[in-house]
């Protein structure tokens, strides 16, 4: 038969032992789920796994491995939070701050990345 121990019946020198190996295990599963090598925009971008968009936002030129879709998916999000903002301050919509920005970012990108101007894919 098994019994339980209370917290409060430990010392405090065990209690912060316990607490110290329960965050080392915590620490060691999540590196398990984390890759061991994190893909920048930057980097997708060269390589040509992600793209800017006509719209404001990138894309995928081709299917995207789950840690290329995550990482487009976070930058999405974060330039969506942004657009809102600018568009609230600037007393706009949405959606005219995307196309301003996805104009903006498509003909600021580099040759040999790829872009998404409306009709298509394209290397630029």
């Amino acid at each position: 038969m098994m019994t339980s121990v209370s917290a409060s019946h430990l010392s405090p020198l065990t209690r912060m032992l316990v607490l110290s190996g329960f965050l080392v295990a915590l620490a060691a599963a999540f590196a398990a789920f984390t890759p061991a090598y994190a893909l920048t925009l930057d980097q997708a971008k060269a390589q040509g796994v992600i793209g800017e968009m006509s719209t404001g936002y990138v894309g995928y030129p081709s299917g995207p491995s789950a840690a290329v879709k995550q990482l487009g998916d976070g930058v999405n999000l974060g330039r969506k939070a942004r657009y809102g903002e600018i568009a609230a301050g600037q007393g706009t919509s949405l959606s005219v701050v995307e196309q301003l920005a996805g104009q903006k970012l498509v003909q600021q990108a580099p040759a040999g990345q790829y872009v998404h101007d409306g009709s298509g894919w394209r290397r630029k």
